[in-house]
């Protein structure tokens, strides 16, 4: 008789177990699709944001903040008019120019609005938004002209493009190149306002700002030390002895190498 063999068993791999990803390496704004297209009631005095401008903010994506402001957002619906023949139309009204964010007080209002929105739904940006306005305020009382209006606008742009949700740090890259050329507003020392940031006491690099004149450094504190960037003195490089004494030294020089030096052995012969 045939006897049977028994064949192995085959021990198959266990079935992969697939889970989904936590909320922890989802993106902070990727809840905003649930929440797209749906108006923003802001409070009394103003107009609701209109869901598609929600939409975005809530996404990460850049907003002009232009349109946040009250009087963009009021919304007029148009008349009705009666035709000749007896039927009811619509018909829009003319389109209003746009009123465009000029002063720190309109920019104040529409960032605010944006802030209410993004906060609404992520409470953890309130920090960071916060201090980015603060950021925003200083620049504005330090230097003149909009540096405050192109950094700003720089920084939210490159914040969407690299999808940035934090913006409590300087990027001091666009500050440098906005900031660059620009004046900046004299300080009242009696009245406390515009006051230079204070110098770092651990920082072994001095501050070129400074030993210019005056320091540039956005936040109270500056990253440098504010001392003398030539003898390490508590006086700035401007008003430095041993400069003003290499100075007289190298006119010095340059008087004995001119061609019009006279020759205290030769008297007026000496004179080329």
């Amino acid at each position: 008789m045939l006897q049977r063999r028994r064949l192995p068993r085959l021990q198959l791999p266990p079935q992969a177990v697939f889970s989904l990803p936590s909320e922890a390496f989802l993106a902070p704004h990727a809840k905003s699709s649930a929440l797209a297209d749906r108006p923003f009631v802001v409070g009394p005095g103003f107009s609701p944001v209109p869901g598609k401008l929600v939409s975005q903010i809530l996404r990460g994506t850049f907003v002009d903040l232009s349109e946040l402001l009250s009087v963009n957002l009021v919304s007029s619906d148009p008349e009705p008019h009666l035709m000749l023949d007896g039927r009811l139309v619509l018909t829009a009204p003319p389109k209003k120019q746009r009123r465009q964010i000029e002063d720190i007080t309109s920019w104040t209002e529409a960032f605010t609005v944006f802030s209410l929105v993004l906060t609404s739904s992520f409470p953890q940006r309130w920090k960071d938004l916060t201090l980015y306005k603060l950021l925003i305020l200083r620049i504005h009382r330090q230097f003149s002209g909009r540096v405050w209006l192109a950094y700003d606008k720089a920084f939210r742009e490159h914040a969407a493009a690299t999808g940035l949700f934090d913006w409590s740090s300087m990027n001091a890259q666009l500050f440098n190149f906005h900031a660059a050329g620009a004046s900046l507003h004299s300080s009242n020392p009696s009245s406390g306002e515009f006051s230079e940031p204070s110098g770092s006491s651990s920082s072994r690099i001095a501050c070129i700002s400074w030993n210019k004149g005056r320091c540039t450094a956005p936040f109270m504190h500056c990253c440098y030390y504010h001392r003398c960037s030539r003898c390490g003195g508590s006086h700035r490089a401007l008003s430095c002895s041993s400069r003003q004494e290499q100075r007289a030294d190298n006119n010095s020089k340059r008087r004995s190498r001119s061609p019009a030096a006279v020759s205290p052995a030769l008297g007026d012969m000496g004179r080329y």
